[in-house]
């Protein structure tokens, strides 16, 4: 009878130590922004690193803003991507891929018609850190915010608006699905910046793993 307790117990405590250590290493939420087909492209690559490491995260998708908010709150233990502007708005300790997942060139898309890009406003998504930036510090005519990349691309489609910001990937995925017409004209580059992985200061071990497995292999390089 001793032995069968003594042996229950043994693994009642293994148990333990091993969900204690999982909970430790391993990020359970992580946010990624609702309606953006990069994060859809750029998702199963991160669970299998993941999977990789020995970590299955729950994907909690999330309005561009809102996924911050959640950060700040300990509701989600990251971000799936971001660029750096972001960390001013973090209010808690993190750490990010020392390794960058990819560069990104962000830019402006405007139809092909000149008449109908000059007359019809401008779009972009609230809560994408660039986007916001570049419409509060460059003067713009006239521009709508929209809360999905999906509600920017259906407004162009239907001829609401005459031209939008997007990173140049974007494109290519919404024109492999014909899920864009017409196809957008490239009005200017903004900037090239690089995406990062974010996760509470708590991973940090975690993260320089995650950081070396993207060092010896960059699958998300695929996405540029």
């Amino acid at each position: 009878m001793y032995r069968i307790l003594f042996g229950i117990l043994a693994f009642t405590l293994s148990s333990l130590l091993t969900q204690n250590a999982y909970s430790q290493y391993c990020p359970t939420k992580v946010a990624a922004i609702h309606g953006n087909d990069l994060s859809n492209e750029a998702i199963p690559i991160l669970k299998n690193i993941y999977m990789k490491l020995g970590c299955s995260p729950e994907i909690i998708y999330l309005p561009g803003r809102r996924g911050v908010s959640h950060f700040n709150k300990s509701l989600v233990d990251g971000e799936v991507f971001r660029f750096e502007i972001i960390e001013k708005k973090y209010k808690k300790e993190f750490v990010r891929s020392s390794i960058p997942m990819f560069r990104l060139a962000s830019a402006i898309w405007q139809h092909p018609s000149q008449k109908i890009a000059d007359t019809k406003p401008m779009a972009f998504v609230w809560g994408i850190a660039w986007q916001e930036k570049f419409v509060s510090e460059t003067p713009i005519r006239n521009s709508i915010k929209l809360h999905t990349v999906q509600q920017v691309v259906d407004a162009y489609n239907n001829g609401a608006v005459g031209s939008f910001l997007a990173v140049k990937p974007t494109i290519g995925i919404f024109l492999e699905k014909q899920g864009i017409q017409p196809v957008p004209v490239l009005k200017q580059t903004i900037s090239s910046m690089h995406l990062y992985h974010y996760l509470d200061i708590k991973f940090a071990k975690f993260m320089a793993d995650f950081s070396e497995e993207i060092r010896l292999k960059n699958q998300f390089s695929k996405l540029e």
